[in-house]
C-alpha cells in the first residue's frame, strides 16, 4: 500500500495536491485552534436563526421598570415600597416565580426596604434576586454586586451574568458560578428547571432563532394599577427588568438589534426548557472538510466532482440548520476553509492542466491530452498531414492554420460527430473503430474525397490535398504510436500517396534504431540498464569521496550497446528524459546505502541539455531526492558544456532552480565546447571538470600543462571545484596533484564497476591499492 502511495505521490500533478492538502489542513486546524473563524461561524448562525425565526411561547413574561413607571412613581429612585406592591399584585394575579433582573444591591428609604423585605419573606422559595460580578475599570479586579444585607436573607439569589460573543452576533449564559461564597444558579437554570451539569463553569449559547420583540411586556405601573391591555401572568414566570429607553439595560442581542437585556434572559430560559445546549465545537466539521477535500482531489470525473460539491453543501449548510433545531452547535468555519481551499485551487490545477492539454490555436485536445488517454475502444490510431499546408500558408499574409483545420473539422464532424480530435500543429489525431485491413483503406480514402474539395479561407477558395498515417499497434507505448502514426502521415505526403500504414516487422527488419526507444523503456522496466560507478578520488584525503553514475545496457539479445549510441540516440527521439530519471533514482539510492559519517560520499549523474527544456524538472529531482532521504548536496547533476546552454536564458534559470536546492552542478568535458569566461560566470557550477583529451596529454604537451594548470586556478578563483578525468598514469597524477586539482577520476583509479565493488572500495586506502 505505501509503495503504490509513493508511487502515486512521484507523480508531479499528484504532489502538488498532496502538497496543497497538507497545507489547507494546517492552516484550517490553526483557525480551529486559535478560533480564529468565531466571528464568521457566528455570522453564519446568525443567518440560519433567520431561516428559523419563530415567536417565543409565551410562559415568561417580563414586567418593565420603564420611563413611564418611573415617571409615576417619582423617578428611578423610586421607595421599594412600590416594588413590594407590584410583587403583591403579581402573585395576585397568578405569576408561578418572580425573578428579578437586578440586585437591589443599594439601601433605599427605610420604611419601602423594610415592607419589601416583609413581601420578599412572604413569598420566600417563588422570588429571586439578582446577583452577578464585574471587572473593575482600571483595575480589572472581580467585584461582585449581590443585593442589600437587608435582602439577601430574605430571597433566594439568580446569578444575571451573560458573556456576548465577538461582534455581538452570540450569547452564551453560565449555569452556575460562585458569589460571597456561595453557588449561584443562573437565572435561566433556574427558570427552566433544567438539572445542571458537573461542569462548574459550563456555558450554554442562547438560540437566538426566537422572535425576542414576542416576548410579552407589562409596565410595572400598569401591574400595580391594573390598568391597560396586559397579557395575563397567571402560572406564568415573571421577569423583573429596567426596561426604560433612557436608562436602562439596552443590548444588541444577535441580528434582532438593541433590545432590553432582560430578553436575552428569556431566550435563555425558553432554550433550555426545549433542549439543553450542545456544543460540539469545529473538530466534527474540520474532520468531515478533511475527507471530503481528499475525496475531491482525487475525484477523476466531474460527475463525482458535483456529487461531493452537493455533499459540501449538505454538510456545511444544510446539517448545522437542522441540528441548531435541536440546540446542538457546530463551528463550520475551520471544516469549511478546509474544503473550500482545496476545491477552489484543486480546480484551479485541473484548469491549468486543461489548458496544458488543449491546444490554443483550435481548442482541441492536443498530444498531451492524447498520452494522458488511459483506455481507448479501438487499436486504430489515424494522423492526418494536410501534404500543401506550406503552399497554402505561403499565399495568405495571415496565419491561416485555425481557419485550415476549422475546415477539416467541420467536414470530420459531420461524417462522424462522435469523433474525438487531438491537434497538433499542422496535423490531426484520432481512434478509429475500424481495424487495419481493406474496409479502413476504403474508409479513409472516402474521407479523402470528403476533405479534398474546395473550402473557403478569408473568402478564397483553396483545394485541400491530405494523408493519412496509421498505427495499429496497441501493445506499444501510445508516445511510439503517435510517432509512428505522425511520420507514416509526413511520408505518405512526401510520396503523394493517400494512405500509409506503420508496419512494425518492416521497421524493426529496416534497422536497430527504429525500435532503440521502445526497447530502452522496455530495457529500464525489465533491469537490463544497470548502473557503473567510476569512483573519484580527493587528493587532499586520498580517500574515494564519490563517483559518477554511468547507464550499461546489457541487451539480451544484442549484447552490450555502447553508451554513445543509445544516449544519443535517445537524445534525439525525446527519450532521453525517462532514461534520466531512472539514473537519478538509481543512484540516489545507490548513495544513500552508502551514508556513513566516515564516507560523505557524493554521487554525480550525467544531465542531457535537452532536460533542462522540461519545466518541473527541479521539482522531479527533489521528488526523487524526499523519497530516497537523500539530501540534496549529496548528488550532483553534469551538464556537458555548450553554446545552447548559454544562449538559453530559461536553461540558465533551469540550472539555478536546481543549485538553489543545494544540489551541485558540474560543467562536464571542459575545454571541449563553447566555455569562455563569460560562459563561466552565466553558468551557476560547483564543479568544472576538466576533459580526458586535455588530462591525457599532461607532461608530453606544455600546451596541455598550461591550459589544465590555468583552468585550475581560474576554477579556484571562482570558488569550483576540479576534477579532472581521464586520468590512467602516475606521471599524470603526480603533476595534478602539483596543480592543485581537486579530484581524479579515471583508470589510474578505477574503472566503472559494479555497486558492489564499489562498496568493497570504499573500505581499501587509495593509496595501498596504488
Amino acid at each position: 500500500m505505501m509503495a503504490k502511495f509513493r508511487r502515486w505521490r512521484a507523480n508531479t500533478r499528484n504532489a502538488r495536491k498532496l502538497r496543497l492538502f497538507s497545507l489547507t489542513f494546517l492552516l484550517a486546524l490553526i483557525c480551529g485552534v486559535l478560533e480564529v473563524g468565531l466571528p464568521a461561524d457566528e455570522a453564519l448562525r446568525g443567518l440560519r436563526n433567520e431561516l428559523r425565526a419563530r415567536p417565543v411561547d409565551g410562559k415568561v413574561v417580563v414586567v418593565g421598570i420603564d420611563d413611564k413607571t418611573m415617571s409615576k412613581l417619582g423617578g428611578a429612585h423610586y421607595s421599594r415600597e412600590n416594588d413590594a406592591k407590584a410583587l403583591e399584585r403579581m402573585f395576585e394575579l397568578g405569576a408561578k416565580r418572580v425573578f428579578y433582573d437586578k440586585a437591589f444591591a443599594d439601601a433605599g428609604d427605610k420604611r419601602g426596604d423594610e415592607i419589601f423585605a416583609r413581601t420578599l419573606e412572604k413569598y420566600r422559595g417563588r422570588v429571586f434576586l439578582g446577583a452577578f460580578w464585574t471587572r473593575d475599570a482600571v483595575t480589572r479586579e472581580r467585584v461582585e454586586i449581590l443585593p442589600h444585607s437587608r435582602f439577601r436573607s430574605s430571597a433566594d439569589w439568580a446569578l444575571l451574568n451573560v458573556k456576548v460573543l465577538p461582534f455581538f452576533l452570540a450569547i452564551e449564559v453560565p449555569e452556575r458560578d460562585k458569589i460571597a461564597g456561595r453557588p449561584v444558579f443562573g437565572i435561566a437554570q433556574l427558570a427552566s428547571g433544567q438539572p445542571t451539569s458537573r461542569e462548574r463553569d459550563k456555558r450554554h449559547k442562547i438560540d437566538l432563532s426566537f422572535r425576542l420583540r414576542s416576548i410579552p411586556i407589562v409596565s410595572m405601573v400598569d401591574a400595580i394599577e391594573r390598568s391597560g391591555n396586559s397579557p395575563s401572568i397567571a402560572g406564568k414566570d415573571v421577569f423583573v427588568a429596567n426596561t426604560s429607553a433612557t436608562g436602562g439595560d439596552v443590548a444588541k442581542l444577535g441580528m434582532q438589534g438593541l433590545l432590553p437585556g432582560v430578553l436575552a434572559h428569556v431566550a435563555a430560559t425558553q432554550t433550555l426548557r426545549e433542549n439543553v445546549p450542545v456544543d460540539l465545537g469545529w473538530v466534527p466539521p474540520l474532520v468531515f472538510g478533511f475527507l471530503l477535500a481528499g475525496a475531491q482531489l482525487i475525484a477523476q470525473s466531474a460527475r463525482r466532482s458535483v456529487l461531493l460539491i452537493s455533499f459540501g453543501v449538505i454538510g456545511f449548510l444544510a446539517v448545522p440548520l437542522l441540528l441548531e433545531a435541536q440546540n446542538i452547535y457546530l463551528d463550520i468555519f475551520a471544516g469549511l476553509v478546509m474544503y473550500i481551499v482545496v476545491l477552489v485551487r484543486s480546480r484551479m490545477l485541473s484548469l491549468v492542466q486543461t489548458t496544458k492539454e488543449q491546444n490554443p490555436l483550435s481548442g482541441h485536445a492536443n498530444l498531451v491530452a492524447l498520452r494522458n488517454v488511459k483506455r481507448v475502444e479501438s487499436n486504430t490510431l489515424v494522423a492526418l498531414a494536410v501534404r500543401n499546408y506550406a503552399q497554402i500558408s505561403s499565399n495568405f499574409e495571415e496565419n491561416v492554420e485555425q481557419l485550415i483545420i476549422a475546415e477539416l473539422t467541420a467536414k470530420l464532424k459531420a461524417f462522424d460527430s462522435s469523433m474525438q480530435l487531438y491537434h497538433d500543429d499542422e496535423m490531426l489525431f484520432w481512434f478509429s473503430p475500424l481495424e487495419a485491413g481493406e474496409e479502413l483503406q476504403h474508409h479513409l480514402q472516402g474521407l479523402n474525397g470528403l476533405l479534398k474539395s474546395s473550402v473557403s479561407i478569408s473568402s478564397r477558395l483553396v483545394d485541400l490535398d491530405v494523408s493519412f498515417g496509421v498505427d495499429v499497434a496497441s501493445d506499444r507505448p501510445i508516445d511510439l504510436r503517435i510517432r509512428s502514426a505522425k511520420t507514416s502521415a509526413q511520408e505518405a505526403a512526401r510520396a503523394g500517396d493517400t494512405v500509409k500504414f506503420f508496419d512494425v516487422d518492416a521497421a524493426t527488419a529496416s534497422g536497430w534504431k527504429l525500435s532503440m526507444v521502445s526497447d530502452l523503456h522496455n530495457a529500464i522496466m525489465q533491469g537490463q540498464i544497470w548502473v557503473a560507478y567510476q569512483p573519484k578520488l580527493d587528493v587532499r584525503s586520498n580517500r574515494i569521496v564519490g563517483a559518477e553514475a554511468l547507464a550499461r545496457w546489457l541487451h539480451p539479445v544484442r549484447g552490450a550497446i555502447s553508451p554513445n549510441e543509445f544516449i544519443e540516440f535517445a537524445e534525439q527521439n525525446n527519450a532521453i528524459d525517462e532514461l534520466t530519471y531512472f539514473m537519478i533514482e538509481k543512484a540516489v539510492q545507490d548513495a544513500v546505502k552508502l551514508q556513513t559519517k566516515a564516507t560523505p560520499f557524493v554521487v554525480a549523474v550525467n544531465l542531457s541539455v535537452q532536460m533542462l527544456q522540461v519545466a518541473d524538472l527541479p521539482l522531479q529531482v527533489q521528488s526523487i531526492l524526499d523519497r530516497n532521504g537523500l539530501a540534496p548536496h549529496r548528488l550532483i547533476l553534469e551538464i556537458t558544456e555548450t553554446g545552447q546552454l548559454k544562449e538559453n536564458e530559461r536553461f540558465v534559470a533551469v540550472v539555478e532552480e536546481l543549485r538553489a536546492l543545494g544540489i551541485g552542478i558540474s560543467i562536464d568535458d571542459y575545454g571541449t565546447g563553447h566555455a569562455t569566461l563569460d560562459y563561466l560566470k552565466r553558468i551557476p557550477a560547483d564543479e568544472i571538470k576538466i576533459d580526458k583529451r586535455f588530462v591525457s596529454g599532461i607532461g608530453q604537451h606544455s600546451s596541455d600543462d598550461v591550459l589544465v594548470k590555468s583552468t585550475i586556478d581560474m576554477a579556484h578563483a571562482l570558488g569550483r571545484t576540479v576534477v579532472a578525468e581521464g586520468v590512467e598514469t602516475a606521471e599524470a597524477f603526480a603533476a595534478l596533484v602539483e596543480m592543485g586539482c581537486d579530484q581524479i577520476q579515471g583508470y589510474l583509479i578505477s574503472q566503472p564497476v559494479e555497486f558492489r565493488v564499489l562498496k568493497q572500495m570504499l573500505r581499501i586506502k587509495i593509496a595501498k591499492a596504488a
